[in-house]
């Protein structure tokens, strides 16, 4: 909740917005890195990379548990809607045979 707060999100379109920049982002650092590796192994520039990687990866994976876990409360919510309903038609049914059996015992 802090996180989506944080960074103002309220809509997984949203989150989705902002991940893919910061997944954007990860791929191009992530390919300069490696090209550092073979042209430069000890260069400095791999180690700032590096600090930079992990907070952006660490986002990335907090919007990606983020939308799972709202795609599991939907799918429960949606499932619970479907009882609730199952529920009521029963008590409907149920109520009419009451009713029915009340106007044929009269």
């Amino acid at each position: 909740m802090e996180f989506l707060q944080k960074h103002g999100i309220t809509t997984r379109e949203e989150l989705e917005n902002y991940r893919k920049p910061l997944e954007q982002q990860v791929l191009a650092l992530t390919k300069e890195r490696h090209r550092l590796y073979r042209a430069e192994p000890e260069s400095v520039r791999i180690q700032e990379i590096t600090g930079t990687l992990k907070p952006l990866r660490k986002d990335i994976r907090m919007c990606v548990k983020i939308e799972q876990h709202s795609l599991e409360i939907e799918q429960r919510m949606r499932e619970l809607e479907k009882q609730s309903e199952h529920e009521k038609q029963e008590s409907c049914e149920q109520a009419g045979k009451e009713h029915q059996e009340q106007r044929e015992g009269r």
